[in-house]
């Protein structure tokens, strides 16, 4: 059995940072070993527009698919190793946030990065 190290990230919707509740929304996973980069996210808002008065479920839908999109782009259509060849600019899932959304202020939040095998 190979063990491929990786780290991840949960990804967090909030709808109001005064208040700071927040909800978990998708996954971003990152493993350079296996030239890697994948996003999940929960397309689905009715279980957020019941939680949080006021929710814009189209708008939560726009934001969530310019995310997934921007992932998307950092892998090269030929081989996906290209881009840890070429690049050393992501070595861990932090890197691919700062690439993503370097402005964090916003209702999507990106967890701590956690790492396994």
């Amino acid at each position: 059995m190979n063990k491929i190290p990786y780290t991840y990230c949960l990804i967090k919707y909030m709808h109001d940072p005064k208040v700071g509740e927040m909800l978990n929304i998708g996954v971003l996973l990152s493993s350079p070993a296996a030239s890697f980069i994948g996003i999940r996210m929960n397309r689905h808002y009715e279980r957020l527009s019941k939680t949080f008065a006021g929710f814009d479920g189209e708008r939560y839908r726009g934001i969530t698919d310019g995310i997934e999109s921007a992932v998307q782009k950092l892998q090269p259509r030929t081989d996906v190793s290209e881009l840890f060849q070429v690049s050393d600019k992501i070595a861990t899932v932090e890197d691919v946030i700062n690439i993503i959304s370097p402005d964090r202020g916003l209702s999507i939040q990106f967890g701590p990065m956690l790492a396994g095998l």
